[in-house]
């Protein structure tokens, strides 16, 4: 073998050291997309639900959740029994990094009875990619006529996941607020009011979706790779 041939038997190794760790990362890049909950339906018991985005956290845009006309229900069975349920599931997008993820839900409703001598009790729920959240989501008791607020210390307000693998897509998505009310007469009328500062699902606290690069990152990328390619193409005129 002449000086010449292992010259370029060192180059052709070395090219290939280091342009195919460039295109892996920049194919990786590329598959990285913005993570965004897209709301797909949204309903509640004798009312109407509507959703709008919010603004990036982490890499994150979540929905904001709101009623437009009180959900309302009236126990006409004198059964005591009186439920609400409020649903919004929907699609998302992007690859989360961290194996476990936190997604806080930021919320202000009202409940409110005919009934005022009862408790009124409301369980709140996020499922992602069907996950169940690693915490228990018990029933909460409320007097009838009251504000909920997440920031009282009494509520929680997250929703702790331990994904299937880190970097695991985040597929679809359903959010659930059960209020129920059990009277010993029957009869009473159930409400639910969820006002414009609303229910918020929030990205997810101390991680995110994989990063999507920089322009200027992919130019450098496709620049190493494209010296390296020159320099072999000038190396074999020599």
């Amino acid at each position: 073998m002449t000086s010449h041939d292992r010259l370029e038997q060192i180059f052709s190794r070395a090219r290939r050291t280091i342009a195919l760790p460039l295109v892996s990362l920049a194919v990786a890049a590329l598959g990285a997309q913005a993570a965004t909950f897209i709301p797909d339906s949204a309903s509640c018991d004798g009312g109407a639900v509507s959703t709008s985005s919010l603004t990036d956290v982490n890499g994150v845009t979540g929905v904001k959740i709101f009623t437009t006309s009180p959900c309302s229900v009236t126990d006409t069975g004198y059964t005591g029994n009186a439920t609400i349920t409020l649903t919004v599931s929907g699609q998302a997008g992007g690859s989360f990094d961290p194996s476990i993820v936190s997604f806080p839900v930021n919320f202000q409703f009202s409940v409110d009875s005919t009934d005022a001598f009862s408790q009124i009790t409301y369980v709140l729920s996020l499922q992602l990619n069907g996950l169940t959240p690693i915490q228990e989501t018990s029933p909460w008791y409320v007097n009838p006529g009251t504000t909920v607020n997440s920031t009282d210390t009494v509520n929680f307000n997250t929703f702790n996941y331990v994904l299937d693998s880190a970097g695991m897509s985040l597929d679809s998505w359903v959010f659930t607020l059960t209020v129920s009310q059990f009277s010993l007469d029957g009869g009473q009328t159930l409400s639910l009011t969820v006002p414009s500062n609303s229910i918020d699902i929030t990205g997810p606290v101390g991680g995110g979706e994989l990063p999507t690069p920089e322009p200027s990152s992919l130019l450098f990328l496709g620049s190493g790779v494209g010296l390296l390619l020159i320099g072999k193409r000038k190396f074999r005129r020599v």
